[in-house]
């Protein structure tokens, strides 16, 4: 449309017609039929000479000028030559979408694209083209702004080349930026993988802030993990983008790393903030890879490696395996940023010193809000993994003290309740200043309380008790502690032929000339309560003994008028005994000697304090029959007692001479004493009562 000026000659010559047609244009408007980009204020040649159409022509487009050039040659088997259209700083707006093919306006629309081009397009024909002609299109991006739909994170500055030969697109050297972060793009649109084609683009970034517009781009599942991991920081990454047009299914592949140590996380489900982290993130079809993943909080370094699933639902399932955490306080954040159930079972046992843990963690979300939180919801989970303590404190039913060693736990939460089953190993412990050696057993929590040694077997299972070695015997273990009201305990405890210098040694720690093997065993009660709660019995043994050197022994002894006590006093000793609060009731008490035994019972208190009797029996007492012992004991037991009293380290000795006899003669005064008394009362007169009145 618009004004021209025509020029035409014609040649005729035997029976031949040779036009020749010149257009100059002044104002026109056109529109191509293949690309119906219309250019207005057209000015310019348009010549037809010999069967040749040749064009020079500008026109306006947007406010820029667009210039159109083409030789076309006519023939009767189809023409040959080419018709190119170029303009520069053109809009990207919606008359170049619609005047675009449908594959390419179908791209641009998907990302949003907005800025100014300059473009080159060309169309050539020759019959050996199938369709008889081919197009052509190259489009350098000037200063755009690009946002995909399915991935709407905004890039401005974008600069590169996009490509369009024949059916398919390709786009090369595309730049763009998000704040600090830099993207690169390439890829391309391959119509022979299908119908509609299959868009791959290759994706590269360097220092890409991770901020809400990052956060708002990912995909809704992605998206509140990532609300969950709380990250901060730059990132590079590289990333594969593959787009089956046709199905309208989209596949990406990404890596990326943190970018200059600037990364930190402090995730939800494990609030525990890591920084400085390193390590590379994979993302393929819904599988998140994590690989030599490691983080620095204050002096401690916590590695994993892992992978997150995210499923259609919106949850997500985080398996870390090769977690790892080194030398952190008991009371460092770490514990207290573990799941509740893992984080309770290891408050069971009380750690404390400088701590290691290594194993795997498993978290899964759940649609249980957490208390205290309307947003943040409770997380299930499950662990394995393996503590070590160094110089460090353990609870297991007993307080041990400069342990050195590791706790094994396997566990799992719902996110309200959780259990654990251990596997307690300690190389070295000191329990009231007795070093332990070699402990190991079994160890099961739960939030009603733990349970450890023989009371951790369930069905099908062959009991195993809390063992370890101690002073060169053996002691094993076996009990449980509630956790709920006033915490009742029960403790099942043996030992066996351990070093009684060694034992009296490490307790008191100074050296002693104490000899002999001691074996017992206890059975004991309580709560939190206090020591009033306790209640239980026990005995103890001591054999090839050497135990005259104890200041009690001592002075029984020389009360007993054994003036010079040989290294085999006492070679043997038995008590039995009850516990009943903060006293244990001594039932039966032997002190067994080849010339001399004793035998008796008593009270101790937990404070030291004693209170026993002692009678003697010529002769061991441990190899003389239980009816023996009664008679003769009986019988020395009518001639002397001894009295113990005060306490352990200063006891204070009495005798009873003829206690039975001392008694006869206690009864027999005082039955005496009564019946005088009586008498008096017999013997005395009775005054009738007088009254006044009478004496008058």
């Amino acid at each position: 449309q618009g004004e021209v000026d025509v020029r035409a000659e014609v040649h005729r010559k035997n029976g031949f017609t040779k036009p020749k047609v010149s257009l100059r244009c002044r104002n026109i408007a056109l529109t191509h039929y293949r690309f119906p980009y219309r250019l207005d204020r057209t000015v310019g040649t348009v010549i037809f000479e010999d069967n040749q159409l040749t064009m020079h022509l500008t026109g306006q487009a947007g406010g820029n000028p667009v210039q159109v050039n083409g030789v076309v040659q006519l023939a009767d088997t189809g023409s040959v030559g080419h018709v190119e259209v170029r303009g520069r700083d053109m809009p990207i707006d919606e008359r170049l979408l619609t005047a675009m093919p449908a594959r390419g306006a179908e791209i641009l629309e998907r990302l949003h694209a907005n800025g100014t081009f300059d473009f080159v397009f060309r169309q050539d024909r020759a019959p050996t083209f199938p369709k008889g002609h081919s197009n052509s299109l190259d489009i350098r991006l000037r200063d755009c702004t690009l946002k995909d739909v399915r991935f709407p994170y905004p890039l401005t500055n974008v600069q590169g080349s996009v490509q369009m030969v024949g059916e398919d697109w390709t786009l090369t050297g595309i730049t763009g930026r998000n704040d600090t972060g830099i993207v690169h793009c390439s890829g391309r649109l391959d119509r022979s993988a299908g119908e509609r084609g299959v868009l791959t683009l290759e994706l590269s970034g360097s220092e890409v802030v991770l901020d809400q517009e990052l956060r708002d781009a990912l995909p809704a599942s992605v998206g509140r993990f990532w609300d969950d991991l709380a990250p901060r920081g730059k990132a590079d990454f590289v990333a594969t983008v593959k787009h089956t047009v046709e199905q309208k299914k989209t596949e990406v592949i990404l890596d990326a790393t943190p970018h200059a140590n600037t990364v930190s996380i402090e995730p939800a489900w494990f609030p525990y903030r890591l920084e400085q982290l390193q390590g590379r993130l994979s993302w393929n079809n819904g599988l998140l890879q994590l690989s030599g993943w490691r983080g620095v909080h204050a002096r401690t370094t916590v590695s994993t490696e892992g992978n997150c699933r995210f499923l259609p639902d919106g949850s997500w399932h985080v398996s870390l395996s090769h977690l790892s955490a080194d030398r952190f306080r008991a009371d460092h954040e770490l514990l207290r940023a573990l799941p509740n159930g893992l984080q309770e079972a290891l408050a069971t046992v009380g750690p404390s010193g400088l701590l290691s843990i290594d194993g795997s963690l498993d978290v899964y979300s759940t649609n249980v809000v957490q208390q205290g939180s309307s947003t943040k919801r409770r997380c299930a989970a499950s662990w394995n993994c393996h503590l070590d303590v160094e110089q460090g404190c353990f609870d297991v039913g007993v307080a041990l003290n400069n342990v050195h060693g590791g706790l094994s736990l396997q566990g799992k939460t719902d996110g309200q309740r959780w259990s654990a089953v251990g596997e307690i190993d300690l190389d070295s412990a000191i329990w009231r200043g007795i070093q332990l050696t070699q402990v190991r057993g079994p160890i099961l929590m739960d939030q009603s309380g733990v349970r450890f040694g023989a009371m951790t077997v369930s069905d099908g299972m062959a009991p195993r008790r809390l063992s370890a070695k101690v002073a060169g015997g053996i002691i094993e273990v076996d009990g449980m502690a509630s956790s709920s009201g006033l915490g009742g305990f029960t403790v099942s405890a043996s030992l066996a032929d351990a070093d009684l210098e060694r034992i009296v040694c490490d307790s008191h720690g100074t050296p002693h000339r104490f000899k002999g093997r001691v074996f017992g065993s206890v059975e004991v009660s309580g709560s939190r309560a206090g020591t009033h709660s306790l209640r239980g019995h026990g005995q103890m043994r001591i054999r090839d003994a050497d135990v005259y050197e104890l200041p009690l022994v001592v002075a029984m002894l020389k009360m007993l008028r054994v003036k010079a006590p040989d290294r085999n006093a006492f070679g043997s000793s038995f008590i039995q005994f009850r516990i009943a609060g903060p006293h244990a009731y001594l039932d039966e008490i032997e002190l067994a000697g080849d010339a001399i035994s004793l035998v008796g019972n008593g009270e101790v208190g937990f404070d030291g304090d004693v209170q026993m009797t002692f009678r003697s029996i010529m002769g061991d007492a441990e190899e003389q029959l239980p009816a023996m012992k009664r008679m003769l004991g009986g019988a020395s037991g009518q001639f002397l007692l001894l009295h113990v009293d005060g306490s352990l380290g200063s006891p204070e000795l009495s005798t009873e001479a003829f206690p039975t006899l001392a008694a006869a003669i206690q009864k027999l005064q005082s039955q005496r004493q009564g019946k005088t008394k009586l008498r008096r009362t017999a013997s005395r007169p009775v005054r009738p009562e007088v009254n006044n009145e009478s004496k008058l």
